[in-house]
């Protein structure tokens, strides 16, 4: 199934916080923080997006690790996460109950001779659910070239493994170690 949606919409009021604490400002005092009482200037985590670059550059000149950019690096994600679920489509896909005793996730390529799943998708993200007694224990969620990249680089290094499958066996699926999709030999692939 290929899914796109536009639906998600973030309906909270955003909060504000302390640049000395972090914390939220007193009500009826609002340049005052609520944590130490002193005047403080207030930021919204959720106002304009730091880029990945802006992020790296604010954390290299300020060495003390402080909670408010972490929430900025936090949010950038936030974001990103959104947009994937809202401007790209994602292919689904779920594993039910199986890969808690084989550890493996499988991926189609072929039906009934036919090239199918993972080779003809059209799709810019891959989420594979993982399912266990019809509850989602666990999304993982790749970006289509990255993934097909991993199963071959996998292929090569004698990791997943090329099986028959689905209905009546009439699928050719690739098996790959759950343990394995983001390392291989130590290296990040």
């Amino acid at each position: 199934m290929v899914l796109q949606s536009n639906t998600l919409r973030r309906i909270n009021k955003p909060a504000v916080y302390s640049e000395c604490c972090n914390a939220s400002p007193i009500h009826e005092q609002p340049t005052i923080c609520f944590k130490c009482g002193n005047e403080s200037t207030f930021y919204n985590p959720n106002g304009p997006t730091m880029t990945l670059e802006e992020y790296r550059a604010e954390k290299m000149s300020n060495n003390d690790s402080r909670f408010d950019i972490d929430l900025k690096f936090g949010k950038v994600y936030e974001d990103v996460l959104s947009k994937v679920l809202t401007d790209k489509t994602i292919e689904v896909k779920s594993e039910r109950d199986i890969w808690k005793s084989t550890g493996n996730i499988a991926i189609e390529y072929m039906s009934r001779g036919n090239l199918s799943g993972i080779a003809t998708t059209e799709a810019d993200w891959w989420a594979h659910f993982l399912v266990d007694n019809d509850e989602i224990r666990g999304i993982i969620m790749l970006p289509v070239p990255e993934l097909k990249a991993k199963i071959k680089k996998m292929k090569e290094l004698g990791i997943a493994i090329e099986t028959d499958g689905g209905d009546d066996n009439t699928s050719r699926l690739v098996l790959l170690p759950l343990t394995k999709i983001f390392y291989t030999k130590g290296e990040l692939i």
